[in-house]
């Protein structure tokens, strides 16, 4: 088997000191007793008495060391630059093993030299003068430098063959693990994990401050990418986030007048997705008709929604209905949104499951639940818990805990989307955007209609509740919350690992929000079944 071409530097180095070895280190080998006599009449004795200044063992004072060393180099060392040269020319990978042992002999001899002369104090050398430690370490200089690259080099090219090497090993070890398809699942939690979410409903894409007149912004549903502008006029569009010419996303480029342009050519588009405009040569032809995705869109409760299913479903489609946050008597909230690293099933599992308070003992957010009742009614899993809710010092005088009621929570899974109610006094929206197969926004909704000022009977105003609001995300929630992302992103991980571990779920509810998920996928791959259907047979 042939390798990589030859590198000429260690070619070179290996042709040198082979030729060194055989010449002027055999004559020191053969000569070595008797230097001083031939320098008088031979050039390779004068080499060694000019240099006897700096090491006399190599003159007139040879010793069993350096006879030993040199005889291993010339009697020994020569064969393996032979066996290197060959390999070379033939380029066989054992070349790089034989280049490695003989850089790493040669190396170790001369740093062996070096250490020796330093613990005997420079024994050979006439006097300690910068001249003669100059002379001593440069003649040997070439052999250290030249054997080490010769070293460098054979590891650079091992290094990858084991790496390889080791791969293979560990593929051979452990065979590659898929996660399930929703095709190949073999159980309901696999199902589940597996599900998208159907697009023929109403999502949240991003908070209606984040886009200003003249912005865009990118996101996506389920790996479709989807880029959302703003015209000047101020309507807000929604368009597939790919230009039709060379498929770059759209949502690099700019907002003229009321329409996104691409970055790349100029091409422009307007609200419908259609091509407006190409500013450069037509070549001739007529302005093309070509077009991308667009999504209905709508704003309401401070978010942008999208709808990334069937258009002509939209109109007839409802979406979450909080009254509470509309009209001059609205409830205080303040939006936010995290992106978590997990599917949008163990989300809503997360987020409907409240046996998981010990995930927040540390902000005491809820304590001893019980499970009062529960029940799958249509497209809905509905569930009431008896819990002890904020029971932080700085928390727990915030609730009217004489209100009735303020012990129980009703959270109600309504595909796609989740709600919570706490005897009408807080409650909550917890809206789902899956964007990928492990990765979904979350947009929270808190509301509170009454906030009590602690220690007095009086609840706050209600714009005094908004400020305490803004107080309160920063500082409590969105920190409570973070800990449910923490611990999603680690179950998805587990899951990723072992995904066919036995089934270990104890709560009731939890198999139903799953059975509820994979229903729902399931009736909208059998629709878009019989969609291809039926434009096959027109």
């Amino acid at each position: 088997m042939r390798t990589r071409s030859v590198n000429r530097i260690s070619a070179a180095l290996a042709i040198f000191f082979l030729v060194f070895a055989v010449t002027i280190d055999l004559y020191w080998l053969a000569n070595h007793r008797r230097l001083p006599q031939l320098a008088s009449s031979h050039w390779m004795a004068r080499i060694y008495r000019a240099y006897s200044t700096a090491d006399r063992a190599y003159y007139d004072r040879p010793g069993k060391l350096e006879v030993g060393l040199e005889a291993l180099n010339v009697c020994v060392t020569p064969l393996f630059y032979l066996a290197l040269l060959y390999g070379m020319l033939r380029r066989r990978p054992w070349r790089y093993a034989v280049q490695l042992a003989a850089g790493s002999w040669v190396a170790y001899s001369v740093l062996l030299d070096f250490w020796v002369a330093i613990v005997g104090g420079y024994p050979g050398m006439q006097a300690h003068t910068f001249g003669n430690f100059f002379q001593f370490y440069a003649a040997n200089a070439p052999w250290l430098l030249g054997h080490l690259y010769l070293v460098a080099d054979a590891v650079r090219a091992i290094l990858p063959v084991l790496g390889a090497a080791r791969e293979r090993e560990m593929s051979r070890r452990e065979p590659v693990r898929v996660v399930p398809s929703f095709q190949t699942a073999r159980n309901l939690r696999q199902r589940a994990r597996a599900a998208g979410l159907s697009p023929n409903y109403w999502y949240p894409a991003d908070h209606e401050s984040a886009l200003a007149k003249g912005g865009v912004i990118e996101t996506e549903f389920w790996n479709e990418p989807i880029a959302i502008f703003r015209g000047e006029d101020g309507k807000i569009a929604a368009i597939e986030n790919r230009c039709a010419h060379r498929q770059i996303k759209l949502s690099l480029g700019q907002v003229k007048d009321c329409q996104l342009v691409c970055a790349y050519h100029g091409w422009s588009y307007d609200c419908e997705g259609r091509v407006a405009g190409i500013p450069h040569d037509l070549f001739g032809r007529p302005m093309p008709r070509f077009r991308v995705k667009s999504y209905p869109v709508r704003v309401r409760y401070g978010l942008i929604w999208i709808f990334p299913g069937d258009p002509e479903l939209a109109e007839r489609t409802p979406m979450p209905e909080i009254p509470e946050l509309e009209g001059p008597n609205r409830w205080a909230c303040i939006p936010f949104s995290f992106v978590w690293r997990a599917h949008h099933s163990m989300i809503v599992d997360n987020l409907s499951d409240l046996t998981h308070g010990y995930l927040h003992r540390d902000r005491q957010a809820f304590s001893d639940p019980t499970l009062l009742r529960y029940e799958a009614r249509g497209d809905e899993v509905y569930c009431q818990y008896r819990v002890k809710l904020l029971q932080a010092p700085l928390m727990k005088g915030l609730l009217d805990r004489d209100r009735p009621g303020m012990d129980r929570m009703d959270l109600c899974f309504a595909y796609p989307h989740q709600w919570g109610n706490s005897a009408e006094s807080v409650k909550h929206w917890i809206l789902l955007l899956p964007m990928d197969g492990r990765t979904t926004r979350i947009f929270f909704l808190f509301y509170f209609n009454h906030v009590k000022i602690p220690f007095t009977p009086w609840h706050f105003p209600r714009r005094l509740m908004m400020w305490l609001l803004r107080l309160m995300v920063p500082l409590f929630i969105k920190p409570l919350v973070s800990q449910d992302g923490e611990a999603v992103d680690w179950e998805q991980q587990g899951y990723e690992s072992h995904f066919d571990a036995p089934l270990a779920e104890l709560c009731p509810v939890v198999p139903l929000f799953q059975e509820l998920v994979v229903r729902k996928w399931e009736e909208y791959l059998a629709s878009q079944t019989q969609i291809r259907a039926v434009e096959a047979a027109q």
